[in-house]
């Protein structure tokens, strides 16, 4: 409680007891208007209990979220992309080479990554994605590179950019898209996947 919800308790309940007191004594005597504004005083007491300790659950499950959420921040992962691209000598498709660098707090579990195009949504497939168990916190500026074989001949990415989802050792999900936006450097993108945009592959 605090001084002001005191100061409004100490105001009230007296007035509560006068008012009810007299109010009852007039119509039916001194005596059942004294009882009945000691029950009026009660229910008063009663009252700023149930809403002084609903205002204090209110305030620990606050902190409870707070808490959680700091707790799924020790431990998140975030995964850098950058990426080069060639066209194959032999096979006649472009290869993206994608370095991965986890420069998070925790693991990146079940990862994934791939393009994600929507002219091209056979790229999407699991065939074409990079996928790993874990990619671990990354204790240098070593980038580990992994290759996505799209297929296509002549492929540039545009409309399509590059996209990883993985999960934290708190099974929340994570994402990182690297955008190529027109006439701009790539724009790398982080931050909590929604639970209606997780892509299993």
């Amino acid at each position: 409680m605090n001084r002001r919800q005191l100061v409004i308790f100490l105001v009230g309940l007296p007035m509560t007891i006068v008012t009810v007191g007299v109010t009852v004594g007039i119509e039916v005597g001194l005596e059942q208007g004294f009882q009945v504004a000691l029950t009026a005083a009660l229910v008063y007491v009663t009252a700023t209990y149930v809403i002084l300790t609903s205002q204090v659950l209110t305030v620990s499950k606050q902190q409870a979220e707070i808490m959680k959420e700091e707790q799924l921040n020790s431990a998140a992962p975030v995964v850098s992309l950058v990426i080069s691209s060639r066209e194959h000598p032999i096979l006649n498709e472009v290869e993206i080479d994608v370095g991965l660098m986890n420069i998070g707090k925790g693991p990146a579990l079940n990862f994934r990554c791939w393009i994600e195009d929507p002219e091209h949504p056979e790229l999407r497939a699991p065939q074409k994605a990079i996928c790993c168990t874990a990619i671990e916190v990354a204790l240098s500026d070593i980038v580990s590179e992994r290759t996505i074989r799209t297929g296509i001949s002549g492929y540039k990415l545009g409309m399509g950019y590059i996209r990883a989802q993985y999960e934290s050792i708190f099974k929340k999900t994570y994402e990182s898209c690297l955008l190529f936006p027109t006439n701009a450097a790539p724009e790398l993108k982080y931050g909590a996947a929604k639970d209606d945009d997780i892509v299993i592959l």
